[in-house]
């Protein structure tokens, strides 16, 4: 075995130098997964393919600098001499200047806070574990203070783009750029939406190519979707992002290794759990309750037909959903209903109005083909209590801020990949935490952690068919998974 193996890290990608065949079949090993369904593969059946998808390659010895941890701790544990030459320009930190900042716009860091944006200093690829309501948007602004570099935030929906804007905007000095909905206006700092990026591909190479180049500090929020080749792409391509920050409230997958999320943005190094903030007192005690109701089995062979039998068309279900919508409104409370097939919002919208003493004024229904303007409209008059009832469909699922939405009635389904490890179904708490933010007494700069505040969320055991069972107890397990969570079955 050679004296030492030398690593050479760089933006993208890093090389491993000086290593015999041992240790470059160790790297490869601890980098590579099996791929799911490989066994039923006829490459691997006919020993043409390990089933493994590898994230080393064995023609160049390189590997996504974001593995770097994976690669360094393996040596180490191996006790395998290396040493590592970091050949990324080292950032200039201003830390005085976060805190300067915060004073000037009157935020007030919590504890997790101050130490996620520490170790956003300490560590160049990162991901932060950090729920709804946690302060994400206050990290990006510290560190892009601290960091002071050319910035692009990667967001997969357009309405994030707005959200982000508005806040960093009224708590940051920056101009705040945009590149979205036919809007290609950069600056300093750049929210842009990754479809528009890759739509740039083919529309604008050169200025495409000549914008990526220039970021120096690349944050990808919702970095779960990280795995996928629209965020992927833009990633590889920022090659002079010295410092890369994924941020997600469920960075996993049920069906693909953690290793392909990684690869872009480096390992979970900060963590806070929807438990912990709900016992410190800064999200509100979420109430679940898990609906029983009879019905009949539906005859389906395909996913499609048992959804649409089994979910949007179900008479017993809606008529269920439409009575638990009906008393969550007249207790007063604000209700976000989400719905996967649009034609099930219109029956459930249309079922509230007919039937039940639902004022139109007080209900909305939003879906992907509303324009940015009408949802930003919809949202104002929602957060401001103007809309009492609004159904969303999947748009809504993630990231988007309704503070004053204290009740979900989940009737979208879903879960089709078993719990394990601690790991739910990602829409599931992607869902719930678009009601867990307590509300802010006027004049306060944060919410009160003494006094508890309540949110109610309504989901239901389907029985028409047994994907749609499996479904519903693969949500009830992920429920379980925060202690924190008061989980209620109701027949």
């Amino acid at each position: 075995m050679t004296a030492h193996t030398i690593i050479k890290v760089e933006s993208v990608r890093s090389k491993v130098f000086n290593a015999d065949s041992s240790v470059l079949k160790l790297i490869d090993k601890e980098l590579s997964y099996f791929v799911e369904g490989y066994f039923w593969s006829p490459l691997y059946r006919g020993n043409m393919w390990d089933g493994k998808r590898h994230k080393f390659s064995k023609a160049t010895n390189q590997f996504p600098t974001g593995l770097l941890l994976h690669v360094t701790n393996l040596l180490k544990t191996k006790k395998i001499p290396h040493r590592v030459i970091d050949l990324r320009p080292k950032a200039k930190l201003d830390i005085n200047a976060i805190v300067d900042r915060m004073d000037d716009y009157g935020i007030i860091l919590r504890d997790y806070q101050l130490k996620g944006i520490m170790a956003g200093l300490d560590n160049r690829n990162m991901l932060f574990w950090w729920p709804t309501a946690s302060g994400k948007t206050i990290l990006f602004g510290g560190l892009i203070t601290a960091y002071d570099l050319p910035t692009l935030i990667l967001v997969n929906r357009t309405d994030l783009i707005s959200q982000h804007k508005k806040f960093l905007t009224k708590n940051t000095p920056f101009e705040i750029g945009t590149i979205g909905s036919g809007v290609w206006n950069p600056k300093q700092i750049t929210i842009a939406t990754t479809q528009a990026l890759w739509s740039a591909r083919t529309s604008n190479k050169r200025l495409l190519k000549k914008f990526l180049a220039g970021i120096g500090y690349l944050i990808l929020d919702e970095a779960h979707h990280g795995e996928a080749k629209t965020f992927k792409k833009p990633a590889d391509d920022c090659k002079n992002a010295i410092i890369r920050h994924g941020f997600s409230g469920t960075p996993y997958s049920l069906s693909t290794d953690d290793l392909e999320l990684e690869a872009v943005t480096g390992p979970v190094l900060h963590k806070i759990s929807v438990s912990d903030l709900i016992d410190e007192g800064y999200l509100s005690i979420p109430i679940v309750t898990i609906n029983h109701y009879k019905s009949k089995e539906v005859d389906a062979n395909t996913w499609t037909q048992a959804y649409r039998s089994g979910i949007t068309m179900l008479e017993e279900r809606n008529r269920l959903a439409t009575s638990i919508i009906n008393q969550r409104y007249e207790e007063g409370l604000s209700i976000l209903v989400t719905v996967r097939e649009k034609k099930h919002g219109y029956l459930i919208k249309d079922e509230l109005l007919k039937i039940y003493a639902v004022s139109p004024r007080d209900i909305s229904y939003l879906s992907g083909k509303d324009e940015q303007f009408i949802r930003d409209k919809v949202k104002k008059l929602f957060t401001d209590g103007h809309i009492k009832i609004l159904i969303v469909t999947s748009i809504w699922n993630e990231g988007i801020d309704v503070p004053t939405a204290n009740c979900l009635v989940k009737l979208d389904g879903g879960g089709g990949k078993d719990v394990k490890d601690k790991k739910g179904v990602r829409t599931v708490f992607q869902q719930v935490g678009r009601v867990l933010r307590k509300t802010k007494a006027n004049g306060s700069h944060d919410v009160d952690t003494t006094t508890p505040q309540y949110c109610y969320i309504d989901d239901f055991w389907d029985t028409s068919h047994p994907w749609l069972t499996k479904h519903s107890q693969n949500r009830l397990d992920t429920y379980n998974i925060e202690r924190s969570f008061d989980v209620r079955i109701k027949y």
